[in-house]
């Protein structure tokens, strides 16, 4: 039997309201998870490319997950302010910090 289905492998909308002050997000759905972890590992090299370097991928998280996740960044960007010398970021649900280099 033929592994791929036939059709889109995925879906995508826009969520919020149009504006032209702002970019709105793009809600993208696909079909299996192992996708999905392939997309999320490789996101951070949209970085070093000049066309999508404002472009980020997060992943779904339920509410409980966003408030976490808002708090941890909250405190990031706290501790980067009292410490400008370092560079902060969250790792595997935890606030991590280097020299800048």
């Amino acid at each position: 039997e033929w592994p791929l289905r036939p059709g889109p492998s995925f879906e995508a909308v826009r969520i919020g309201e149009q504006s032209d002050d702002t970019n709105r997000p793009v809600k993208v759905c696909l079909r299996n998870s192992e996708t999905v972890h392939r997309i999320l590992l490789k996101a951070k090299n949209l970085r070093k490319s000049s066309v999508h370097r404002k472009v980020y991928i997060q992943p779904d998280r339920s509410p409980k997950e966003r408030a976490k996740h808002r708090a941890l960044v909250a405190e990031m960007r706290r501790r980067a302010s009292e410490d400008p010398e370092s560079y902060y970021f969250i790792f595997s649900g935890e606030i991590c910090h280097r020299d800048k280099a």
